[in-house]
């Protein structure tokens, strides 16, 4: 289990010392504290969806309280624990710098966007709108490897079912999903594209133009 720690996470009230480690009652929907890495700390988050890993361990797919959803994460048993909460942040993760409050300023007037947009809806699009964000909650994804990159995913995406897995591999020409990368070695063998499909407005440096269509296939 990560060290205990006193430091408070950037924006938050002191964190109290925890009373209970034990896991077996967490459950959807359960307010805890979760370590929190980048400052060696525990931060509030809420618990959206439990599993169990190959090892029989449960695994709880949390989102950090006050943060974007970008930073929702699969995260053990082992580093989460009981404990007051910390207040919710009043500015910045950044602190009073150009950044941060540019940062913060555009999370408040994103969360009155929402606020004003759900006022604006009828009973069947609200709840529409509500079904959608229940089902897009949990990222189905974890990486994608795209020729040389290895990219780590921040929200859902619309993949088919089959393929909401820890790691997906794509082919850098065609865009083409796999779930392995024997297949993937396989497909550039045969793919013959030699650059992503799609309209191509400039080309290289001699900025030549191209209006040729191509399709994507899945």
């Amino acid at each position: 289990m990560p060290k205990t720690s006193t430091s408070t996470p950037l924006g938050a009230a002191v964190v109290e010392e925890v009373f209970d480690d034990d896991d077996d009652e967490y459950k959807v929907g359960d307010k805890l504290l979760a370590y929190w890495k980048d400052t060696d700390s525990y931060r509030g988050c809420e618990i959206l969806e439990v599993k169990e890993n190959e090892e029989g361990e449960s695994e709880y797919y949390i989102h950090f309280i006050s943060c974007d959803r970008r930073m929702d994460q699969w995260i053990a048993g082992s580093a989460l624990k009981r404990g007051a909460l910390p207040t919710v942040p009043s500015e910045s993760p950044l602190g009073n710098t150009p950044a941060g409050r540019t940062r913060l300023t555009r999370r408040q007037s994103e969360n009155q966007a929402n606020e004003d947009n759900e006022h604006n809806l009828d009973p069947t699009e609200l709840l529409l709108e509500k079904q959608h964000e229940e089902h897009t909650k949990v990222k189905n994804v974890g990486q994608i490897q795209i020729g040389e990159y290895l990219v780590q995913t921040w929200y859902y995406a619309p993949y088919p079912e089959d393929y909401h897995i820890d790691k997906l591999y794509l082919c850098a020409f065609c865009l083409k999903y796999m779930k392995k990368e024997k297949t993937l070695i396989k497909h550039k063998e045969e793919c013959k594209l030699r650059h992503p499909p799609g309209m191509v407005c400039i080309f290289s440096l001699s900025l030549s133009l191209s209006l040729k269509k191509q399709k994507i296939t899945p």
